[in-house]
């Protein structure tokens, strides 16, 4: 908050609709709102009862704003997340048990993908990528014990390599390349050498030319993950501040260097279009209900196609882990030995296990073997790329990590 009321230069309440509306757009003699830079707003709130629709000022639009500079942004969003963390510890408080313990609820059949979920309290936000309060920290081993974690390193997009066979993705993760640097490289021309240099210098001590290189790797990175929840040019260019067609013009380019990825979302949605549903490749079906209703509006198909675009990805995914799960639950003798799985979180197992097991490289290679082949040590699970996992241990759940 502190943050905030200084980049601001006055104190106002960070949750008030209309005061935040004061700060970042400003009211027209006409009735209209323009942003501080003299835009129209790219958002509109819903209206509530009245149907008086304002300038929005909800997540989306702050990181369009950030994306485009904006410290004011970049401040209040900063305190939103803190906000945020300090209502998921009350909520946690209130769950905790007199023995100190914090106990979720795993959803097998919830999520359409596949996915486990979690609930009361959901831990599955707690990602390695959503941290910036060091809540892993608080996740605590037991006397005599450590806790590790494993995850099935850039699992999707090494799906989306083996099933599309895109030879510069293989290639690129086949020789242990940073994917989203190799994606800039490839996309912009740009050194691979340099980018990765520029990731070894910290933001103080950065030249203008490294910050240029490190920003285009941040696109590269966006259009990465972007790309396997079938994301838009409109949304792209929310994410990157800019306009929609130079956000057309960027993934146009990034098709063009992928081109067997792009051919294979072009086959899922050609398939889901006359079969109404995808399938991920153990042949797990979902029903893709936008494909078979007449009448629909763009929009609306269009979510269907994301939804079928993602399923094989994301959905065999989720099967990958849960068969490492069922290997690991298997394995009498890493039972016997004390380890328990006691967390899911999408790609990522968290295990508890006695302190002696985190020096026992058996225990560790077996259980890095589950994590890869997931259905057998004889059943590689991708075609073209292996998958990677790496068990780390800690006192922590951050520092297993």
């Amino acid at each position: 908050f502190a943050d905030f009321t200084r980049t601001l230069g006055r104190v106002i309440n960070p949750n008030s609709g209309p005061q935040l509306l004061d700060v970042f757009y400003r009211r027209q003699s006409n009735g209209e709102y323009l942003d501080i830079e003299g835009n129209s707003p790219s958002k509109l709130t819903k209206g509530g009862k009245s149907g008086n629709k304002k300038p929005s000022t909800d997540a989306s639009v702050l990181a369009e704003r950030e994306a485009r500079g904006c410290p004011l942004a970049t401040a209040l969003g900063k305190w939103r997340k803190a906000d945020t963390a300090a209502s998921t510890l009350d909520k946690w408080f209130e769950l905790v048990t007199p023995e100190g313990k914090l106990h979720t609820s795993f959803n097998q059949a919830r999520a359409a993908t596949g996915r486990l979920s979690s609930s009361d309290p959901p831990l599955q936000n707690v990602t390695k990528d959503n941290d910036d309060f060091a809540l892993r920290e608080l996740f605590i081993s037991e006397d005599g014990e450590l806790l590790g974690d494993s995850d099935q390193e850039q699992l999707e997009m090494r799906i989306a390599a083996s099933l599309s066979q895109d030879r510069l993705l293989l290639e690129a993760i086949n020789s242990n390349r940073d994917l989203h640097t190799w994606t800039a490289h490839k996309m912009f021309g740009l050194s691979y050498e340099e980018i990765m240099a520029a990731k070894s210098v910290t933001k103080a001590m950065l030249t203008r030319h490294q910050a240029l290189l490190l920003k285009q790797r941040d696109k590269s990175k966006t259009l990465n993950f972007g790309v396997m929840y079938g994301e838009t040019a409109f949304l792209l260019s929310k994410q990157l501040g800019i306009d929609v067609h130079e956000a057309e013009d960027i993934l146009e380019t990034y098709w063009t260097v992928y081109s067997g990825l792009k051919q294979l979302f072009a086959d899922i949605h050609i398939a889901a279009s006359e079969d109404f549903y995808i399938q991920t490749p153990l042949g797990r079906r979902r029903w893709i209900h936008q494909a078979r209703v007449a009448g629909l509006s763009r929009k609306d198909y269009a979510r269907g196609m994301r939804q079928a675009g993602n399923m094989p990805v994301q959905g065999y995914g989720a099967e990958i882990l849960k068969g490492s799960q069922l290997r690991i639950y298997r394995d009498d003798d890493m039972w016997d030995a004390g380890a328990r799985m006691i967390l899911q979180v999408h790609d990522e197992l968290v295990i508890r296990a006695p302190e002696v097991l985190s020096r026992d490289r058996d225990f560790t290679d077996r259980f890095e073997r589950y994590m890869c082949y997931p259905f057998g040590d004889d059943r590689p699970p991708l075609v073209g790329v292996q998958l990677a996992a790496k068990l780390g241990w800690g006192k922590t759940w951050s520092e297993a990590k």
